[in-house]
């Protein structure tokens, strides 16, 4: 059997989507995968799809897939290969792919990928190829029983404020660069990112909710969304981003956003809410999860390779 790999074409979308669908059943986390996250995904601001995706072929079907994340100073790669192909050297040549592609681009001086621990397989490629050393660990953690959350207990004199469009993008932007000044490898996201993020057919503004001080200033957000699963149209809701920044820490805050967070997901039909969280997080972001109700779902490492 021959295998070609290359860059995605338009006519790949669909079986793309099966693809990935697949790869998160494996992964435990229930295929949610659309074909508007992915074409929201070739849209994405510096991504390129010639440069930056490729799939592989086999007889006229896709078996596997590796994406390359590009921000300063360094390239995130991840992807997978169908079970039944394992063992040739797929995963292998895609890993090699994805230090070519990242030499390539600008100022990128290291390299990032990883996998869920139950991959032991995925695993053992990356730690047996050479390279690359243990970076972190992250949690993904699941609430159960977001409708029994708490009211939030608003601290005096911060509220939330009802924004849109790039007012929302824009504060978006300040809630994140200070929440998450202090956190591991930390990075500033441009505004385009969260205009993107808004555009996305599945993107409620409403379930994006920035917190602002009297004065103005903003004091926290919690970034909400809800999948849907392909197979049984089950809800799933996510907390995608969490935090306060440095002035409004320690007061309450963070703990009246995420309960806010969790009411309203409850109210939009979900079960349960899943987030992601460093395992090494030097705030006790850990604790203050398990302290809400969350619980460890799975772990993932991420693994450093100098280029």
């Amino acid at each position: 059997m021959s295998f070609t790999l290359r860059a995605p074409r338009d006519q790949d979308l669909d079986a793309l989507v099966a693809l990935v669908r697949a790869s998160e059943a494996e992964n435990g986390d229930g295929a949610t995968t659309s074909p508007d996250d992915i074409l929201n995904e070739w849209g994405f601001p510096r991504f390129d799809r010639d440069r930056h995706q490729r799939v592989v072929e086999a007889d006229g079907r896709l078996i596997a897939w590796v994406d390359l994340w590009v921000r300063e100073g360094e390239a995130h790669a991840g992807g997978w290969v169908r079970t039944e192909h394992r063992g040739r050297g797929i995963g292998t040549a895609l890993i090699d792919w994805s230090i070519e592609a990242a030499r390539v681009e600008p100022d990128v001086l290291q390299m990032f990928t990883g996998s869920n621990i139950r991959r032991e397989d995925a695993i053992a490629l990356i730690e047996g190829y050479g390279g690359f050393e243990y970076a972190r660990s992250f949690f993904q953690m699941i609430h159960r029983s977001p409708g029994d959350a708490s009211a939030p207990d608003w601290p005096e004199g911060v509220a939330l404020a009802r924004l849109d469009g790039e007012e929302l993008a824009r504060a978006s932007v300040e809630a994140h660069d200070g929440s998450f000044i202090d956190h591991w490898n930390y990075h500033p996201v441009p505004i385009e990112d969260y205009v993107h993020w808004l555009r996305h057919p599945d993107t409620d503004p409403d379930m994006w909710f920035i917190a602002r001080a009297d004065d103005g200033a903003v004091a926290g957000f919690c970034l909400c969304f809800v999948e849907r699963a392909a197979e049984t149209g089950r809800r799933i809701g996510w907390v995608a981003q969490l935090g306060t920044t440095r002035p409004f820490r320690r007061i309450g805050l963070g703990r009246a956003l995420l309960r806010h967070g969790l009411r309203v997901l409850a109210e939009r039909g979900v079960d349960e809410v899943r987030l992601g969280v460093d395992a090494e997080n030097l705030s006790g972001a850990l604790g203050f999860y398990t302290r809400a109700g969350f619980e460890v779902m799975r772990e993932s490492r991420v693994y450093r390779l100098k280029l």
